[in-house]
């Protein structure tokens, strides 16, 4: 399948785990993230997953591409 350059993205996500510094430990932890837009070096924090479905979906509207939500 040739793919046109014009049409396609990359987005890095990273994920890491924070510890609650609540005392006494609960063992808790809250995920973080940050999601990147590689060609536009756009880059957005996230708490949820929703947040990266929302990035996403900003920049395939933009090419054009109609979204269910």
């Amino acid at each position: 399948m040739d793919l046109d350059e014009s049409t396609i993205f990359s987005v890095i996500v990273k994920i890491w785990v924070e510890e609650e510094d609540t005392v006494p430990k609960t063992g808790r932890v809250t995920w973080r993230g940050q999601i990147t837009h590689v060609p536009s070096n756009e880059k957005r924090n996230v708490k949820q997953l929703a947040d990266i479905t929302q990035f996403i979906t900003h920049f395939l509207e933009e090419l054009g591409v109609e979204v269910d939500e």
